[in-house]
């Protein structure tokens, strides 16, 4: 066993049962008993717990100049000793006989802490890889030390990683405004401010109440002092106890909402359709988008949408229509879908498409009409032959000129666009065309238009702010926008493709675990995710990874395998992503009357008869805008042909990663087949001969008396345990544990 300690400073300490020269190294004879090595994966879900080990050492002998192992722990009194909770552990097995390069490393685990301190003996307990990240989130939890500008109403919410395409999702307010109320009436020519609580304003700034801003120079406590009344063209006045009293903050990204955080090396692919309390937003608050800003917390990366306000007052004066309003909503014009060219004589192909979508004229409440119209369209290529000429244009017709005006010359494929054209009150028809040319192959795309139109009254008024906590909210209201989730990197470190879009479920684990948690790195990746990502192509995945606050690794895996129909596990100190196969053929096929310990025969039982379930009903595609966030779609998968059981046994499941149908049915259709019926379950015991097999592998038992009747060694079974038995009689033996995988 080699424990390799980090803090404070680098020390390696290598022990075994005895004295050994092996490997290079000299072990230092401080194992007393190696206890067991414990690897378990659930039987029936797709759930599992950290690997775990217990090795118990000497603690009489004298150890790196000291006088017992106990010696090396670090305490306050004890500065040169080396912290031993999460400390590094290998343990290495290396048959009698054999050299370096022949050792197996059972196991890379860390140290919890020792269980037992003794004078004769000291007590470790280790689990793997899984035990460091357990307590580590994902996703960034809202503190004020990081945010020191965010309302109190998300401090402890997470800003989640958006995996997958999205339309309207809401954002998370990261710099904004505090909002209290006055402690007493004031004058309009009043110096100071008493508020109810001004704990969260700064210590200088603006504020404002009703229609008034005032500019404060000093905070103490809850009064604000140093007034200039009446700034930026408002007027000073009187103001009611009680009146709502906010930070107005001004200059550049002077607000800002999240819409998701980068992971390292990966970044949100786009961010589009920004949409205030569900409409475009209007021109005085112009919000602007930063895909990779890195300047709200050090070393973190968020895509934002931040708001400037040009005209202070205008921004931080909320107004109210008081006129009536007419209200229009959104229509989709599909232009062409599916274009495969044809090249004619030799000539590049031509195409010219144009369509003219109506925008009604109406008017309202004796106010003037305003109507808008917001373009949208959304290009996706094929492949060109190199070298091709190509003319891919997108074209509005000015209604005056009646000229075809370019809107975007030669648009990337796979890129989204968004425009805003405000035809006022203009009656003209809103005009747009695609036009195409060159020798393309195969070449898909798709444009749409929606089309709003916004009239409002012409009586407005001034109205105090709303009572809330937070500026942004009573002012610029409920930000959501359309994304384009996390990407691969320029290198295609994840799917082999630079910058695709991650959906494939391994993807997206791999890309947690390299991108969302500090310390995991490719080498400590198994080999098993290349296999994985082609098996689950037919699976896609789409969730805001945090949306419900931090998230236990635990529990992060266990919705992984389950919506993955994988199992993510630790099989000699790498991370695995193993996908659960419909059919299995057998990796290793024992003989019972050879290769098993007769002292434990491949004790042969059934799965307990409360993990039946001959109905499964699954929820997906998550709605993040609802409150609690409900589920648009439920798949139901069911079998009541099962012998003896006519009435279903019914199970619920929560897909929270899954936005699209297929992937939904499928994985109910696929967990239903492991639960309609009861598995056989072996128990067994043997040597070096099943050193190869590891936890997920399947393996056959021939001439076996109890399960010959049974299928014999087309019964293929799934190893979910392997425990090495080192404090055993003979350490050489392995008690594997396995249910039955057949379909």
């Amino acid at each position: 066993m080699r424990l390799d300690f980090s803090a404070p400073l680098p020390f390696t300490l290598r022990v075994s049962d005895a004295a050994r020269v092996e490997l290079g190294e000299e072990w230092l004879p401080l194992v007393q008993s190696w206890g067991s090595l414990e690897e378990v994966l659930n039987a029936l879900d797709a759930g599992g717990a950290p690997a775990t080990a217990e090795v118990t050492l000497f603690n009489t002998q004298p150890v790196a100049g000291r006088a017992r192992v106990s010696d090396l722990l670090y305490s306050p009194r004890n500065t040169t000793g080396y912290e031993f909770a999460f400390a590094k552990v290998q343990i290495y097995r290396l048959e009698a006989g054999l050299t370096t390069g022949d050792e197996l490393l059972v196991g890379t685990f860390y140290l919890e802490e020792p269980t037992e301190i003794g004078e004769q003996l000291f007590h470790l307990r280790m689990g793997d890889i899984t035990l460091v990240l357990e307590d580590k989130p994902p996703a960034t939890v809202i503190l004020r030390s990081d945010f020191p500008n965010c309302p109190a109403t998300v401090v402890g919410q997470t800003i989640p990683r958006v995996f997958g395409s999205f339309k309207n999702i809401p954002t998370v307010p990261v710099v904004d405004g505090a909002v209290s109320q006055l402690d007493g009436a004031i004058t309009a020519s009043a110096t100071t401010l008493v508020l109810v609580d001004a704990g969260d304003f700064p210590d200088s700034g603006k504020v404002g109440l009703e229609k008034e801003l005032a500019d404060y120079s000093a905070k103490s406590g809850n009064t604000l002092s140093g007034l200039t009344r009446g700034v930026n063209g408002s007027t000073a006045a009187t103001h009611d106890h009680g009146t709502s009293v906010f930070v107005a903050r001004t200059g550049t990204n002077a607000y800002r909402v999240a819409v998701g955080e980068n992971a390292r090396g990966f970044k949100i692919n786009s961010v589009s359709g920004i949409l205030v309390n569900g409409k475009p937003p209007t021109t005085g608050q112009a919000p602007t988008m930063q895909l990779d800003a890195t300047d709200l917390v050090p070393g973190r990366s968020f895509a934002v949408v931040s708001f400037t306000p040009t005209d202070v007052l205008g921004f931080h004066i909320r107004t109210e229509i008081t006129g009536s309003i007419e209200t229009h909503d959104a229509t989709n014009v599909p232009l062409l879908q599916d274009a495969t060219p044809n090249t004619v004589d030799g000539s590049p192909t031509f195409w010219n498409f144009g369509l003219t979508p109506t925008l009604p004229v109406f008017t309202g409440g004796g106010g003037s009409v305003h109507r808008k119209a917001t373009t949208r369209y959304v290009v996706l290529g094929g492949s060109l032959s190199p070298g091709d000429p190509r003319r891919f244009v997108i074209q509005r017709r000015d209604p005056v000129t009646l000229a075809w005006i370019d809107v975007v010359l030669n648009p990337i494929p796979g890129t989204s666009y968004t425009l805003e054209y405000d035809t006022g009150t203009s009656v003209a028809d809103e005009q747009w065309q695609v036009e195409i040319n060159g020798g393309a192959d195969n070449f898909h795309f798709n444009w749409f238009i929606n089309t709003y139109r916004v009239t409002q009254g012409a009586d407005v008024t001034s109205v105090p702010l709303l009572s809330t906590t937070s500026t942004l909210a009573a002012l610029v209201g409920a930000v959501t926008c359309d994304v384009e989730g996390l990407q691969d990197d320029p290198s295609g470190t994840i799917s082999g493709t630079p910058k695709v879009l991650l959906e494939n479920p391994a993807d997206i684990a791999k890309c947690i675990l390299l991108g969302c948690y500090p310390g995991v790195s490719l080498a400590d990746l198994g080999s098993r995710w290349a296999a994985t990502r082609v098996s689950t192509g037919g699976l896609k995945w789409a969730f805001l990874l945090g949306a419900d606050g931090p998230m236990k690794f635990s529990e992060l895996r266990r919705k992984i395998g389950e919506q993955a129909r994988s199992e993510l596990y630790v099989e000699g100190g790498k991370l695995e992503l193993r996908y659960l196969p419909d059919a299995p053929t057998a990796d290793l096929t024992l003989d019972y009357l050879r290769d098993v310990w007769s002292q434990a025969p491949a004790t042969a039982s059934r799965s307990n008869r409360t993990q039946l379930f001959t109905s499964v009903v699954a929820n997906a595609r998550r709605d993040y805008s609802a409150a609690g966030g409900g589920y648009r779609y439920t798949a139901r998968a069911r079998d009541l042909t099962q012998p003896g059981l006519p009435d279903p046994i019914e199970t619920t499941l929560s897909f929270d990663f899954v936005q699209d149908a297929a992937t939904a049915d499928a994985l109910a259709a696929f967990w239903l087949g492991r639960w309609k019926r009861q598995r056989w379950q072996v128990e067994l015991v043997a040597w070096q001969n099943i050193l190869s097999v590891e936890k997920g592998d399947h393996l056959a038992i021939d001439n076996h008396p109890v399960l010959a009747a049974h299928g014999g060694t087309a019964l293929v079974f799934r190893i979910v345990a392997k425990r090495y038995l080192l404090a055993d009689a003979n350490p050489a033996r392995i008690r594997l544990t396995a249910i039955e995988a057949n379909p």
